[in-house]
């Protein structure tokens, strides 16, 4: 797994750690930490899309619906591709879920960050998110003399 700076702009989180090691750890945590109820949901109606789409294109390349037929390599060849993005999609919906995970990493590891917003709390004095309100541990709040 190589974490590029592609991966800083889908997870920004990342970036708040200061080695290599520590950011593949806590990504792989982070997805870890996701149990069957967040990704069986996920994976249903991935599958279920998919499985319609799928059907939607095999009578398009029939020539069932309208009479009018798509060639059967096209079509087969889009459920295909189809077939194996679902897991890109997986990826793209739990995002927000793995965010959350790493932004619960980063508070224990005391880097002080919103964990509903991704809020950066540095220098903040009251235990209250400026950005989306959620209040935090009053110990994340670091008094600089």
């Amino acid at each position: 797994m190589r974490l590029g700076s592609s991966w800083f702009r889908a997870f920004p989180e990342l970036s708040l750690l200061s080695t290599r090691a520590e950011r593949r750890s806590a990504y792989s945590q982070a997805w870890r930490s996701l149990g069957f109820r967040d990704v069986l949901p996920v994976a249903l109606a991935c599958i279920a899309i998919g499985s319609g789409l799928g059907v939607g294109l095999y009578i398009a390349a029939r020539g069932v619906a309208s009479g009018v037929r798509m060639p059967p390599a096209v079509g087969g060849a889009l459920a295909g591709f189809l077939g194996a993005m679902w897991p890109f999609f997986m990826v793209l919906v739990l995002r927000s879920k793995v965010r959350v995970s790493l932004r619960r990493q980063l508070v224990e590891r005391g880097i002080p960050i919103c964990i509903r917003c991704g809020y950066d709390l540095r220098g903040q004095t009251e235990p209250r998110c400026p950005e989306c309100g959620t209040p935090f541990a009053e110990g994340l709040l670091r008094r600089e003399d």
